[in-house]
């Protein structure tokens, strides 16, 4: 269920369409380094989807960035999230499981709007040989995201 139909259904008083509701990954990508201060989310750095190393194997510090849209149904409940890396050649390489509780923050009353977790990872990622590596994240075991981290060898 796409996002537009997630807020359709909050927003049009169906009976218990809420019951239902499930978190879902409101953005995900890796960053050089981030950190959330006061709900705030700071990136240093930036995006990053290729990245050089002159040897290999190696790991390469980033720090995977997720957002997580949580239904207010939920606040108090904890939220298990994971993310998976892969490669194409070696198949899978880690799994990162963790989990958070959906808190309101200051002042949020108002029970429709969704809450929001921002949560920075650091992650370590292995890397067997130039290419691609794959991270997916999910959120409570249903929703998906996957972004791609393309490693090149470089001249030492």
């Amino acid at each position: 269920m796409g996002k537009q139909g997630r807020t359709a259904g909050r927003n049009s008083g169906e009976k218990g369409r809420d019951e239902l509701a499930r978190p879902w990954i409101r953005t995900f990508y890796l960053a050089d380094k981030a950190e959330v201060v006061n709900n705030k989310l700071y990136v240093m750095g930036g995006y990053v989807d290729i990245t050089w190393a002159p040897k290999f194997p190696t790991a390469i510090n980033l720090t995977a960035l997720l957002t997580l849209g949580i239904p207010a149904i939920l606040a108090g409940h904890t939220v298990k999230f994971g993310i998976h890396i892969s490669s194409p050649l070696v198949g899978s390489i880690a799994q990162i499981d963790g989990t958070t509780v959906a808190n309101r923050g200051p002042g949020q009353l108002d029970e429709s709007i969704p809450l929001r977790a921002i949560l920075t990872l650091p992650v370590l990622v292995p890397v067997p040989s130039p290419g691609t590596i794959a991270l997916q994240a999910t959120v409570d075991g249903g929703a998906t995201e996957r972004v791609e981290l393309r490693v090149i060898k470089i001249a030492q």
